[in-house]
């Protein structure tokens, strides 16, 4: 809850939400009405009373009626910590009127942190793409090329990959521009391929999930990724993605993306096609390697885009509609990406930090990956008096985005 003293909660609505809502003023040209309207909803924060969503004719302008109706009335610190934030990033959808698209405006107000977070990792984007052209061309590759030959108890050089790959995508998630923006003073730039400087795995189930694997048959037929950012994070998700297809680990993978803009960098389908368009056209052959590759893997349906607006509810996983719960009983292999995602499949709760990942997450109907830095206090499936040693090593390790986790379980 926004009210609980000290948290990241707390500081979360009675601060940077408010910080977010004057950097979209600052980086936007709106109609007078518009600005107005944002500078209100920036002196709303926090004490002034949840009101009704207001935009009609939007695709989820019913379902939002709903989600209010609880919390009417209450200030933002004594509601639930998501639903604030899924509702202040929904108000302003309403506000800029995102589903109408007002000529001459950009429909995405955060379109400009995007793209300067892109532009400014580009020689990052160089290094990683530079790294895993080095490994395609090694002979880890070759074992993969030809794993039937070599045989599955021989390790395939997937085996050795794989996590490398997870890792990239892992600390990829700490370029997340609702907490460092694009150009700010903590945009380090260096986060890859490296690990990022004072950056710690303190959780790596990775190895379950390679023999899981091992065991299973593969190419699995669909690999499902729940993205989180755009920019830099994304291009770390598409090498997993990339891998995951030349590798023959993944017949298929599906990109699920938000519907609309929301937690200024999360990915939209633009996004994606952007990056893709972005690897393909830059001037470093390892680069547009890798995104020449991507398109054409979109080309031929190996890599599909899922857009989807319970995306950007304020529900938790477990309030999945049916037609989503359907499609990942069919899913070989759901790899969840950061902080928010994990929260809703905990629902952002105060679980015990030694509750398992598995029992909590069994409503789930697919094999389950989450990569993940954190950033709030929700945690859960650590060994007894873990909690307190990372405690002892940083006391803000929950949320100063310097620690990662890997967790996997089967359905």
């Amino acid at each position: 809850m926004g009210n609980e003293p000290g948290s990241f909660a707390e500081n979360t609505v009675t601060v940077r939400l408010k910080e977010i809502a004057r950097r979209v003023l600052a980086e936007n040209t709106f109609p007078a009405e518009t600005a107005a309207l944002i500078q209100r909803l920036i002196d709303e924060m926090p004490f002034a009373p949840i009101t009704p969503l207001d935009d009609v004719g939007a695709p989820d302008e019913a379902a939002w009626q709903e989600y209010v109706k609880p919390h009417l009335g209450k200030n933002w610190r004594d509601i639930p910590w998501y639903f604030a934030e899924a509702y202040f990033y929904r108000r302003l959808m309403a506000i800029v009127r995102y589903f109408q698209h007002l000529p001459g405006c950009e429909p995405d107000p955060y379109q400009a942190q995007k793209e300067q977070g892109l532009a400014l990792t580009r020689s990052d984007t160089h290094a990683l793409c530079h790294r895993i052209e080095e490994w395609r061309a090694s002979g880890l590759a070759y074992e993969i090329a030809h794993a039937q030959e070599i045989g599955r108890g021989k390790n395939p050089g997937w085996v050795e990959l794989l996590p490398r790959f997870l890792l990239i995508a892992l600390w990829g998630n700490q370029s997340d521009l609702s907490l460092w923006p694009a150009g700010g003073e903590d945009q380090a730039g260096d986060t890859m391929p490296a690990l990022p400087k004072g950056s710690q795995l303190f959780l790596d189930e990775s190895s379950y999930l390679v023999r899981h694997l091992q065991i299973s048959e593969l190419p699995l037929s669909r690999v499902d990724v729940l993205l989180d950012n755009a920019s830099f994070e994304l291009v770390c998700d598409l090498a997993l993605v990339d891998f995951l297809l030349w590798s023959g680990l993944a017949g298929t993978v599906t990109l699920h993306v938000k519907a609309h803009p929301t937690f200024v960098s999360d990915a939209v389908e633009k996004d994606v096609l952007a990056t893709f368009q972005f690897l393909a056209e830059d001037s470093e052959p390892a680069s547009a390697a890798l995104g020449a590759r991507l398109k054409f893997a979109l080309h031929i349906g190996r890599i599909q885009i899922r857009p989807d607006l319970f995306w950007n509810s304020a529900l938790c996983f477990w309030e999945m509609p049916d037609i989503l719960h359907d499609w990942f009983k069919t899913s070989g292999l759901t790899i969840s990406k950061g902080d928010a995602n994990y929260r809703r499949f905990l629902g952002d709760r105060h679980w015990q930090y030694t509750d398992p990942f598995a029992a909590i997450t069994s409503y789930f109907p697919a094999p389950l990956l989450a990569l993940r830095v954190c950033k709030s206090e929700v945690i859960c499936g650590l060994a007894q008096g873990k909690a307190e040693e990372l405690f002892s090593q940083d006391p803000l390790w929950r949320t100063d985005g310097q620690w990662g986790m890997i967790q996997f379980r089967v359905n």
